[in-house]
């Protein structure tokens, strides 16, 4: 057995033993005690100080910051779709992502209700929390059991797993990203469990069982995140150094198999829909549908493909507005920490265990640095390695202190490491907390314009009304807690434009045929500008504003209908100069773009100028639609007091039989007033 990765046991408490007549009464004070003195022991109290810290600073907060992202409602519909509705999205599946992420959440989901918290997206961050208490219990075992190659007491081994986690914990960055439900949290958790699965067995003798059982824990993994993948080949190295030399080959392979013998299961259901080769292919057919390859083609393929330190680059612009933004600490002391680990770990070989948050974290920053795409909660994954990192980088200087021999010495050492790692942890989160972020993130509201457009569309939009949305409202209007407020023709705006059972079957591509749109300003309107989504674009283009929903912290929305009424003709040349006193005439042919008779219909000319009304004029029709256009004629006797000058004309119509007054803006031109 090689000796190279050095794991130590934390010593076992022994449980006084319960007599018969004690467990035939069941669970009574005495069983009690005996269990909670079994738990006031040294490990058991630095692991539950490590989950208070975790669970406050992630659940402090939890449903008002930061905002509901798009994809935080996408992974939430999925996890729906599958338990309820027996599909694996509530849309076509792509393969944009293996399943198995949003099926977990999907479970928890069933579990406890679907409006248990308020919303949809509010259940799956109860969940992310959960999630991230088994990571910080992963990363604080894999850390008391690595450094114990250096830290020979165990009180040093319990504040290096504490601190670590804590230093994760309380960045700005942990807490904004890994609150969102979002499935890297998810795979983080699995990719920890298999390394600890992995490194720290009991008994110390090699266990096949627990082998391979890491390696299942890397392919759910990567059936949760297909980036996990990158893991592998740090795996494949560790299971070469913990198995035992006379049958290394056996244990890699073996393990190889289990975790490859997991991911398969994916491209095997694609080949039995017949949808892993694209379409027109040999193996496929000529029939048009998804293709896992060209999925994984696509997502090769995105990103700017410049190098990582150019200007424009995805992982450069992140680093500029986002990650630094939040927390410049943590990375900059990360990669020290990685650095120092690694020159140390390769120079002494009794140090090896320090690379074992190394090599992780050098596998996904090649990812990073690749010159494809890097979406801003991509640093997510390498959190919990760069703070491992660093506390295994300071726990090396204060190693001679764990070798002390005399009983005095060693008792204020660990009385001073105690009090030394609180008054850190205290340290570092009032200083983050005093931070701009850190304050925003422990009582900032960005959800509260989100919750007000919710709840505004569920109340005064008609149920049969089509609503293109962003991801995070689809669920919660379809399946509101009254369901006779649900909404079930609301879709995810970018599905207009991709998804031929939206766009073509539903819409018949023609966008006409949507009544709202419910815009997210720092997310649909910036596809709108950067991505190419000609329908949606079009049917932006002929909406109006029905209400704004700001926010407090930055996440404004707005509230546009589709406007259903069209200029066919207009009589006059557009630019047309008259005198102060001169009659002005314009005749507007207009119609209904809307598959509706529009009836009782006021239309209006106005005359503006610097945004007030000069004048007007009103024409009432009756009974508009596509296949009945009809002419109107308005008048407007330029007043001889007129000043010269540019104004505007607005055509637009009210309907006073409506609940609100909406005026609907077809034509805007400019006409010229001279002396």
């Amino acid at each position: 057995m090689n000796n190279n990765l050095k794991m130590e046991n934390q010593p076992t408490v022994q449980v006084p033993a319960v007599s018969a007549r004690t467990r035939s009464q069941g669970l009574n004070w005495r069983s009690f005690a005996a269990w909670a003195r079994a738990q006031v022991n040294e490990g058991n109290f630095w692991l539950w100080a490590t989950l208070l810290v975790g669970g406050l600073s992630h659940c402090w907060n939890l449903f008002a910051y930061p905002y509901l992202e798009n994809d935080e409602g996408l992974y939430s519909a999925q996890a729906y779709s599958v338990f309820n509705e027996g599909k694996l999205t509530p849309y076509t599946y792509w393969y944009d992502h293996p399943p198995l992420g949003w099926m977990q959440i999907g479970a928890f989901m069933k579990l406890v209700g679907l409006n248990t918290f308020g919303n949809a997206v509010n259940g799956g961050r109860v969940f992310i929390s959960i999630v991230f208490l088994i990571t910080c219990y992963f990363m604080f075992k894999l850390m008391v059991h690595l450094t114990g190659a250096w830290l020979k007491t165990m009180t040093m081994r319990y504040v290096a797993g504490f601190l670590a986690v804590s230093l994760m914990a309380l960045s700005p960055l942990s807490i904004f990203f890994q609150r969102q439900v979002l499935l890297d949290n998810i795979m983080v958790a699995w990719v920890l469990a298999a390394f600890y699965i992995l490194l720290v067995r009991y008994p110390k003798e090699y266990n096949m069982l627990e082998l391979y059982g890491s390696g299942v824990a890397l392919g759910i993994a990567v059936l949760t995140k297909e980036i996990a993948i990158v893991y592998v080949p740090v795996m494949l190295w560790l299971v070469w150094r913990v198995a035992d030399h006379h049958h290394r080959r056996f244990a890699v392979f073996g393990w190889l198999f289990v975790t490859s013998s997991l991911v398969s299961g994916w491209f095997l259901y694609a080949f039995l829909k017949g949808e892993l080769f694209p379409s027109g292919s040999f193996f496929s057919g000529g029939a048009k549908h998804v293709s896992i390859i060209d999925t994984l083609k696509f997502q090769a393929g995105r990103g700017t493909g410049l190098p990582f330190w150019a200007p424009g680059s995805d992982f450069r612009s992140n680093w500029e507005t986002n990650w630094s933004t939040l927390d410049k600490f943590t990375p900059i002391i990360g990669v020290m920490g990685l650095v120092i680990c690694l020159l140390v770990g390769l120079l002494f070989k009794s140090k090896r265990n320090l690379l074992i948050p190394v090599l992780p974290a050098l596998v996904y920053s090649v990812f990073l640095l690749r010159g494809g795409i890097v979406l801003y909660y991509y640093i997510l994954p390498l959190l919990p390695w760069l703070a491992m990192a660093t506390v295994m980088a300071v726990s090396l200087l204060v190693a001679p202190l764990s070798r002390l021999k005399k009983p005095s010495a060693v008792r204020s050492t660990m009385v001073g490491t105690r009090l030394a790692a609180v008054a850190l942890v205290v340290s570092l989160g009032m200083w983050q907390a005093d931070s701009g972020y850190g304050e925003r993130l422990l009582t900032g509201d960005q959800t509260y314009g989100q919750k007000l457009a919710h709840n505004y569309v569920l109340k005064n939009i008609p149920n049969d009304a089509v609503i293109v949305a962003d991801d995070f409202f689809y669920l919660d209007l379809r399946q509101p807690e009254n369901q006779a407020l649900a909404k079930n023709n609301v879709h995810i705006y970018f599905k207009v434009d991709t998804d031929p059972e939206i766009g073509t079957d539903l819409l018949k591509d023609d966008w006409r045929n949507i009544d709202y749109m419910l815009v997210t300003l720092q997310q649909m309107q910036r596809d709108l500008q950067a991505r190419s989504l000609p329908m949606l674009n079009e049917a932006y283009q002929h909406s109006h504003l029905v209400k704004s929903f700001p926010s407090r912290e930055g996440w404004e929305l707005q509230l546009r209908q589709i406007d259903p009424l069209e200029i066919k003709k207009v009589s006059f040349p557009l630019g047309q100069t008259v005198r102060p006193g001169q009659p002005f005439e314009i005749t507007v042919n207009l119609a209904s773009i809307k598959n509706k008779t529009l009836t009782n219909f006021n239309t209006l000319l106005e005359i503006r100028k610097d945004g007030k009304k000069v004048g007007q004029d009103v024409k009432i029709i009756d009974n508009l639609s596509t296949k009945n256009p009809q002419t109107v004629t308005f008048h407007w006797e330029v007043p001889a007091d007129t000043a010269p000058g540019e104004y505007e004309i607005n055509v637009g119509a009210f309907d006073s039989t409506w609940t609100q007054d909406f005026m609907w803006q077809v034509l805007k031109d400019r006409l010229t007033v001279t002396q």
